[in-house]
């Protein structure tokens, strides 16, 4: 999916060249979020990684390894007990403040991670009804939720998940506070918040950018 008046950066370029090879073993593997997210050597220099090979997305605001992406199910598993059948996945992850201009170990919540996750149509379909039912309850009867065009999703995901992506004319629904996504308006089951996370109605993605607490 692309925006035509989209900035794109040499970031962008890269990404594109190198998603065809996507990292199909667990997160550990490929270096991202591994093991104990709490421990200070994964947070202090994220497994090692040579700073250099990381770009900056100017729209989303945030560093990112291209070539890094993972097909485990591992954080949807975490975050998302309630999707019930996952069919595949996208996960990318990096920080907020630049990699070579650290000199103290950041705060839990410079990490962040985005993913795409296919799921079946009627589970996208309940969700979209849970998130109506909610709008519904909060909006004095007002059934219909605010939309997020193509366009919004994608200032917000980096250009490394944007190739799996599939367009949404009818604008993508938010599920803030959908009960088998979230506890509370934006915080996931497994403790993290979530900047976004919405599915296409009559698709089959759902999309969610989260940052760590």
């Amino acid at each position: 999916m692309t925006s035509p008046h989209r900035t794109r950066t040499a970031g962008r370029t890269a990404a594109c060249a190198v998603v065809a090879g996507l990292c199909l073993f667990p997160l550990a593997s490929c270096g991202l979020l591994g093991g104990d997210r709490g421990e200070d050597d994964d947070k202090g220099d994220r497994g090692g990684r040579d700073s250099s090979s990381w770009a900056y997305d100017e729209d989303s605001a945030r560093y990112y390894r291209p070539e890094l992406v993972t097909q485990s199910t591992d954080l949807v598993s975490t975050h998302f007990p309630g999707l019930d059948d996952v069919q595949r996945v996208t996960i990318t992850d990096g920080q907020f403040t630049d990699p070579d201009g650290r000199e103290l170990l950041p705060a839990p919540d410079d990490y962040w991670w985005q993913g795409v996750v296919e799921l079946p149509a009627e589970q996208v379909d309940s969700l979209v009804e849970e998130a109506r039912q909610l709008e519904a309850s909060d909006g004095g009867g007002q059934n219909e939720p605010d939309t997020v065009s193509d366009d919004e999703l994608l200032d917000v995901i980096v250009p490394t998940l944007e190739p799996e992506l599939t367009p949404c004319p009818g604008g993508w629904i938010p599920l803030a506070g959908v009960e088998a996504l979230t506890q509370g308006a934006n915080i996931s089951h497994g403790g993290d918040l979530l900047e976004i996370v919405v599915v296409c109605e009559g698709g089959t993605q759902l999309v969610t950018s989260a940052r760590d607490m």
